[in-house]
Formats: structure tokens, sequence, C-alpha cells
């Protein structure tokens, strides 16, 4: 796969993405050795890095939930009898090279590799050119953020360190990017976008490929992540996972767990969830109403 190496894409170290973090706000708040919690929506907060696994000390949630403040945290676990496996990681890892990859996926790589050219960009040439891919994109996954006002919210959280941007492009048109997060040895795509009507060319197949080859291959890191499974009754994950699976990426199973701020608890249980699902009815394209419900889902379960 042809990759027109304009800039060399070296991990940030955490410390250096945490600062990063805290300087443009909203302040993360400092978690166990190696991680750190940093906002998500306007409620809460997710540990960092996704892939971490071990469970944090209670001590640890206690201090996060009054003093970052938040409302809820999120984060993942291994799975055991007690905690049974609710999500699913996708990674891939040096030991797991060479990938198996599916025919299928061979195939819609050597398409792209055709028809499609593949570099690093800032964040200055995805505003410059990406507007429409991130608005097709969103719109395409039901999600009302899909507008000029939050792309440019969007794009400036990858002027900072630690997050990078890699593009797929057809003659002089951006079809599609992925936005990775590149920290001590491990990359985080964060997210992958592309045009509807340039889905045919396979740039996602061909993305997928390229950040395997440069950063597992290449041995720039130990681990690639395709992010976690998707929580809610109505999330059809065949089609997430089918493509995941086939360019080569490991199902792993983890818990994803939540926890409420004290001050919260008493409005947790299944009356408050359920009036949060028929709301979230009601407006489908919010993702901040759709996380709130997913959390609530998950406590009240619980």
């Amino acid at each position: 796969m042809s990759l027109l190496l304009s800039n060399d894409v070296r991990p940030a170290t955490v410390e250096a993405y945490y600062d990063a973090l805290a300087s443009d706000g909203p302040n993360p708040f400092p978690g166990s050795p190696g991680t750190f919690w940093q906002r998500h929506e306007s409620f809460s907060m997710v540990r960092f890095p996704h892939i971490e696994l071990t469970r944090p000390s209670p001590e640890e949630i206690r201090r996060v939930l009054w003093r970052a403040p938040a409302a809820a945290l999120e984060y993942q676990v291994a799975p055991s009898p007690e905690s049974p496996a609710n999500s699913v990681l996708y990674v891939l890892e040096q030991q797991d090279l060479p990938r198996c990859i599916s025919h299928q996926a061979r195939q819609n790589s050597r398409r792209a590799e055709r028809e499609l050219t593949f570099e690093f960009i800032d964040a200055e040439r995805l505003r410059a050119n990406g507007l429409r891919v991130f608005c097709e994109t969103r719109q395409r996954n039901g999600l009302s953020d899909g507008t000029p006002e939050h792309f440019e919210t969007y794009t400036r959280a990858y002027d900072r360190v630690g997050r990078r941007l890699l593009a797929a492009w057809h003659d002089d048109e951006l079809v599609a990017y992925m936005a990775i997060t590149v920290v001590d040895d491990f990359a985080l795509v964060e997210g992958s976008f592309s045009l509807t009507e340039a889905r045919v060319l396979r740039p996602n197949d061909g993305l997928a490929t390229i950040v395997v080859d440069y950063f597992l291959a290449g041995d720039r890191c130990r681990i690639v992540s395709l992010g976690l499974a998707p929580l809610g009754p109505d999330v059809d994950l065949s089609g997430l996972h089918k493509f995941k699976t086939k360019v080569g990426f490991r199902p792993v199973p983890v818990r994803r767990c939540y926890a409420m701020h004290p001050l919260l608890r008493p409005c947790v249980n299944r009356v408050t969830a359920k009036s949060m699902d028929k709301i979230v009815a009601k407006r489908p394209q919010s993702r901040q109403l759709r996380k709130a419900a997913g959390v609530l889902r998950s406590l009240t379960r619980d």
C-alpha cells in the first residue's frame, strides 16, 4: 500500500499528551500510572487509554468523581464471572502479525491502492478539505452534529500533540480519513470518515491496512486499536463487527463499566432509565442524550 510520507509520525508520551489536553481544556484529571481521565461529552469522563483493562481503585473513582468533577465515569476492564463481558475491543498487537485478513478485504485493499493516495495530513488541511466527508459520515450514522460548526470544533482537537490524521485522496479530493491518537506504544483509531459516493473505492479497507502496516509492521507501536463496539438496544453491530474482523482485528471481550456521582445515584433507577430511552426515541440524533441513556441503562442492569 502506497503512503506519501510528508512527515514521520512518532508517538507522543502520555505526559505530553496530557499536557496538550490541559493546555486547551477541558482539563483532564490524573489517574493511576500510565492513565488519566479526559472529558467526554459535557457531563462524563472516560479513562485514557481505552485499551487499559485493569480495574481502577474505589479511591481513584471517588477522587475523579468529586474533584474532576464528573457526573459519571466510563472505563473498561477484563471480564470476570461477577462482571461478564458486555462489549468488544478490537485490537491488533505485534504478536498478531502477520494478521489474518479475509479474501474480500485483500481485494478491497488492492482496489484502494489502485484508486487512492494515502498520506498523513495536519488539521489545517482537514479543515480546508474535510467538511463534506465529516458531515456525510455523521449524518449517515444518524447523528445531528454533522454541521460546519461542530466540524470546526472537532478539527481543533487535532491541532495538538499526539493526534494524527490519515487521509485518502482520489485525484485532488479528500474522500476519507481516519483520526488517530498515537501515544507511547499504541495507536488508537478514534474515528473513520468517508464520502458516501466514494465507499465503492474501499477507502476504509485501505486506511486500515495503512494503519497496520505503518504502526505495527513498521515497528512504531506495539498495539493498534479500532475502538470499542457501541452499546445500546438499537445498535446494529453486524456490519461494524464484520468490517473490523475482516481487516484482521481481533475482537477482545471486555466489560464497559460506569460509575455515577454519589449525589446523582438516587436518580439512577429503572424509571429514569426508561424515561431517558423515551426521550432518546424522540431525539435519536442527539449524541449526548444517547450517551446519557446508555449510562443509565447499564447502571440499572448491573
